[in-house]
């Protein structure tokens, strides 16, 4: 068992694990979002508007797209959703 398994382990076993649920469903851990960010979308071409898609940045690299093809005040909306559950989630309640 790897040291990051045997810590997740600890950690249910505690009780300490609190889960962030996004508004799309997806749960992660809250420590491991660097951030959130707010990118250009790819539109089609004679569409209106810009678009823009609400990216969760996690340790390593890796990146969970959690809404897209957004409108600018959609997707502000959405990021700040996020940023209040895994605030919330590392209060612990």
């Amino acid at each position: 068992m790897s040291e990051k398994t045997r810590s997740i382990a600890a950690e249910r076993r505690s009780g300490s694990i609190e889960l962030a649920v996004l508004p799309n469903g997806e749960a992660l851990r809250p420590q491991a979002v660097e951030r959130i960010s707010i990118e250009p979308w790819a539109t089609l071409l004679g569409q209106e508007g810009a678009r823009y898609a609400v990216v969760v940045h996690l340790v390593g690299g890796l990146r969970r797209v959690i809404g897209s093809d957004l409108a600018r005040e959609e997707a502000a909306e959405l990021g700040r959703r996020c940023g209040q559950v895994i605030n919330e989630a590392i209060r612990g309640g």
